[in-house]
């Protein structure tokens, strides 16, 4: 390791391509926009030097210079960062395994699964460069890790300039973006745990703004009074008697609570499926096909023999499927129109915005990816299931705001659905579909956009607003606005 405070490194001449995706790790928090004193927005063109909000790293030596920092320099596979009033989070290159499914009936060729390795090279891999500093009295720590033996800060703030020495702009869109992959995911070898350190930077970039004379806007994650939200998803793998369907539907109707079916065509009943729209639930796709053209196919034959257009996909990873692809499935979801999607693998607890990376460049797509799901489901049999774990996992994602997603097959383990929801924490908890909660995470945060003009913001929706939301000013120009549900834009 060794010690850096001069110009022996600069700022890469074509900056990383996932630090333009930033501003979408910010709205996931709902925050919408950050402007300076002068009115500048800092979130799309950054300062640097003295003055900055946010110095990214790695560092620039003038802006080590500037703010009297020096840092030590070392490189790492993935970074273990410990909150100093939080818990530790991971920050990494997502890897993962993939493996094909075998046809029904077919022996699988292939028993080992193998490492994906993408061969875009906009897909990072490689060491990621730490930067332990060495701070001046008037900072202060907010995160630490151990790097090639060394400990030390790695995030900290003076009140008015938050740095970091982890590049974490790049690495934290990173974290909400999957490879396209041929072959079936099959699970994840290199995970990033990142819920809590966004959450630590965005309200500390936030409040170094407020205190140099800056603006923020920022609406609620979930509809006015709802402090989480709860989705029940099944995926209808296995036909069921409509008795059990009509049982669940009561159980629900009882609840207050809409969920979502998601189905496949080959063993699809369209009468159930229609049973289960006209109770007020949503009819998804449970897709299987391994390219564009077959998914059409069922995004269309689903609708034709349904009367529902579906509005989101879910991957089936059982035998006959082509499993989940990553990418490719997030892009076959845009041009089918659809609103959601899923990324599996990670634990990003609040929706968020898709992207897509190819060719050296990182692009948001109009699709919202909800939090990953939990099944209840280990195996078909009647023990088989993860009950205990759940009791214990979903009032943890509630609690801290997030989007529990409970994912269960109907002709199994309903006993145990139930006995899991009699004991959830459900006060001011959203109850709703995923088409649900994508309408209005795009409408309300992840698809609009701000500005910032003559000491007053305006924002427009990503879409009419299904539910009333509140938006608020801090710093110059404070406030707050409630806007009515069907509202596009507001001005506060």
């Amino acid at each position: 390791m060794s010690q850096r405070t001069r110009a022996e490194h600069h700022e890469p001449a074509h900056p990383d391509p996932w630090v333009s995706a930033w501003a979408l790790l910010l709205r996931k928090h709902g925050l919408l926009g950050l402007v300076d004193a002068s009115g500048a927005d800092v979130v799309r063109h950054p300062s640097k030097g003295a003055g900055a909000p946010f110095l990214d790293g790695p560092l620039d030596p003038r802006d080590m210079h500037t703010v009297g920092i020096q840092t030590q320099d070392a490189e790492t596979e993935q970074v273990d960062v410990r909150l100093v009033d939080g818990p530790w989070n991971r920050l990494c290159h997502p890897r993962f395994t993939v493996r094909p499914i075998p046809r029904r009936g077919e022996v699988p060729t292939q028993l080992d699964p193998v490492v994906l390795e993408p061969s875009d090279p906009v897909w990072p891999s490689g060491p990621i460069r730490v930067q332990l500093l060495d701070l001046p009295e008037r900072f202060t720590t907010l995160a630490t890790t151990t790097v090639a033996g060394q400990f030390g800060p790695v995030i900290a703030t003076d009140g008015r300039t938050v740095v970091s020495g982890l590049p974490l702009r790049a690495l934290l869109a990173e974290a909400h973006a999957i490879a396209p992959t041929a072959t079936s995911y099959l699970n994840h070898i290199a995970v990033p745990k990142t819920y809590e350190l966004e959450q630590l930077v965005v309200n500390a970039i936030e409040s170094a703004v407020l205190a140099a004379g800056g603006s923020s806007l920022r609406t609620d994650v979930w509809p006015s009074g709802h402090r989480a939200a709860l989705t029940i998803r099944h995926d209808y793998d296995r036909v069921c008697p409509e008795p059990v369907l009509r049982g669940l539907l009561d159980t629900y109707a009882n609840a207050g609570l809409a969920s979502t079916w998601c189905f496949r065509l080959d063993n699809l009943e369209p009468a159930h499926a229609q049973m289960i729209a006209a109770s007020g639930h949503e009819v998804s796709l449970h897709t299987t096909a391994g390219d564009e053209d077959a998914f059409l196919t069922e995004v269309q034959e689903l609708e034709r023999r349904t009367g529902v257009r579906p509005l989101g996909v879910t991957a089936h990873g059982g035998a006959g499927s082509a499993g989940y692809l990553g990418q490719h499935q997030l892009l076959w979801a845009v041009r089918a129109g659809m609103r959601y999607a899923e990324l599996l693998g990670r634990t990003p607890l609040l929706p968020f915005q898709a992207l897509s990376a190819a060719d050296g460049a990182v692009t948001p797509l109009p699709l919202v990816l909800p939090n990953v799901h939990s099944s209840i489901d280990l195996t078909t049999k009647p023990d088989g299931h993860r009950l205990g774990d759940l009791q214990k996992q979903v009032p943890a994602d509630l609690a801290q705001g997030g989007h529990a997603v409970v994912m269960n097959h109907p002709d199994i383990h309903r006993d145990e659905l139930r006995t899991l929801l009699a004991g959830l924490p459900l006060d001011h908890v959203w109850l709703a579909t995923l088409a649900d909660v994508a309408e209005w995470s795009w409408a309300s945060r992840l698809g609009g956009t701000s500005s910032h003009h003559n000491g007053r913001w305006t924002h427009r929706f990503g879409s009419p607003l299904p539910h009333p939301a509140v938006l608020r000013v801090a710093g110059a120009g404070a406030g707050e606005v409630r806007v009515p549900a069907g509202e596009t834009e507001t001005v506060i």
